[in-house]
């Protein structure tokens, strides 16, 4: 559409287009009309529709990490800490440390002797009459959620 208004100032033609964008260059026209303080009102919430999502996004990706780090670093022992031997605090390390330690069980869990130990937990699981209708509804939305196959939530 802009390679259209383009062609068309430049060949001197008429923009008379009915795209559902032409309100917002009327607006944007009319400001300027208007003068300076609705130019700066209009610089103003563009901004503001920049930036917001921006950093709404950076607070809940800050927000996360210091949620996990202080769940996890507790866990590190002192001497694997970098904390203690750097003299400022290290954001995000309790993360890393996590999604180690997340993909370290997936590889266990993906060789012949990992699914051993899952089947035999999920045995043990099973036989708990308060614990297997939670860890089967958990597992299946959890199998859901991840599958390979883009079918998982087509009625069969």
């Amino acid at each position: 559409m802009l390679a259209v208004l383009d062609a068309n100032i430049q060949f001197g033609f008429s923009t008379t287009w009915t795209s559902p964008d032409r309100s917002a260059f009327q607006a944007f026209s009319t400001a300027s009309k208007k003068g300076a303080p609705a130019r700066l009102r209009n610089y103003f919430l563009t901004g503001l529709v920049i930036a917001a999502p921006v950093g709404i996004t950076l607070w809940i990706i800050w927000t996360f990490v210091s949620w996990v780090d202080s769940r996890i670093k507790p866990l590190i022992p002192a001497r694997y800490s970098p904390e203690t031997y750097l003299p400022f605090p290290l954001p995000g390390f309790g993360l890393v440390v996590a999604l180690f330690a997340l993909t370290l069980l997936g590889f266990l869990t993906a060789n012949l002797v990992g699914r051993r130990l899952i089947t035999a937990g999920e045995t043990l699981l099973g036989r708990m009459p308060i614990v297997r209708p939670l860890y089967r509804g958990l597992k299946q939305v959890f199998e859901t959620l991840f599958s390979q196959s883009g079918s998982s939530f087509n009625s069969p």
